[in-house]
């Protein structure tokens, strides 16, 4: 077993995996070794990194596979397909291990928001400022509709091009002093900052208008139009509330909820009363 226990990239002498696996590529050419301790530290990297959700499960078991087509190309001594095995697999864990680095800076990686490893810091800060100087803000949580069907009929990176201009709409759309998050594979948490209720469902106005000025159509070669859409629930919280039954009150209630209408954005605001029934 490998000493490698963390989720850090570098496992060894300050090396990343993509460059100790260049360096064991070399030597398979000259059949200087198997790389089975190398192997390992993957695997336990590997482990690692699906504990912390810092990355996409889709591209995780990409790379999975991508390692171990390759490990057996060396076993059946295909060199030739070897090298072409070789540039995918390094292709693929060098991003992952790019966007492990800008998670764990509080970027989401594929959107250019904020990610969920700094969520839960900015809204205690929030929380305490509003607790302290009777400060309001609103927190908002917004779901693209029928995500997993879109991306299982048009594969995952077009899945995630979707993702991404919706992204850009939220940020687009948002003050400058507002944030957003990407906290799953198509969810994201607004916090909107210095906004009531009726303040926070003002600032969600502008991003419909946004998205419906954006039209993202789903091209999957139906002659029927259609557009992504969200759903979205905001609520004010107040001085007392936790962030986690916050989050887990705002989650209950969307999923629960069927959407009534096609328009590209449907948001509905919890009341005080709501909130405290949904914690109860």
């Amino acid at each position: 077993m490998s000493s490698h226990s963390n989720s850090t990239i570098d496992v060894k002498e300050g090396q990343s995996l993509s460059s100790r696996y260049l360096e064991w590529f070399l030597e398979v050419g000259a059949e200087k070794q198997d790389g089975e301790a190398l192997h390992a530290d993957f695997d336990d990297w590997l482990i690692s990194i699906k504990k912390t959700s810092l990355l996409d499960a889709d591209m995780l078991e990409n790379l999975e596979k991508a390692q171990l087509k390759l490990k057996q190309s060396v076993k059946d001594g295909n060199i030739q397909d070897h090298k072409a095995l070789f540039k995918s697999f390094h292709d693929k864990i060098q991003l992952c291990e790019t966007q492990v680095l800008l998670e764990k800076a509080g970027h989401d990686s594929l959107t250019g928001l904020r990610s969920k490893v700094v969520l839960n810091e900015d809204l205690t800060r929030e929380m305490e400022r509003l607790s302290r100087d009777g400060r309001p803000f609103s927190i908002a949580l917004a779901r693209i509709d029928d995500f997993d069907e879109i991306k299982d009929k048009l594969g995952h990176d077009q899945a995630e091009e979707y993702v991404r201009r919706v992204a850009h709409n939220i940020d687009k759309a948002l003050r400058a002093f507002d944030n957003a998050y990407r906290i799953g594979p198509a969810e994201f948490v607004l916090s909107l900052i210095q906004a009531e209720s009726a303040g926070g469902v003002k600032a969600l106005e502008r991003l419909k208008k946004q998205l419906e000025s954006d039209e993202i159509e789903i091209k999957d070669g139906v002659t029927q139009r259609k557009h992504i859409s969200l759903s979205c629930r905001v609520m004010e919280p107040v001085a007392g509330d936790h962030i986690d039954d916050i989050m887990e009150s705002l989650r209950r209630d969307l999923d629960n909820t069927e959407r009534e209408g096609d328009s590209v954005f449907e948001c509905f605001e919890m009341s005080p009363i709501q909130q405290f029934v949904q914690q109860q």
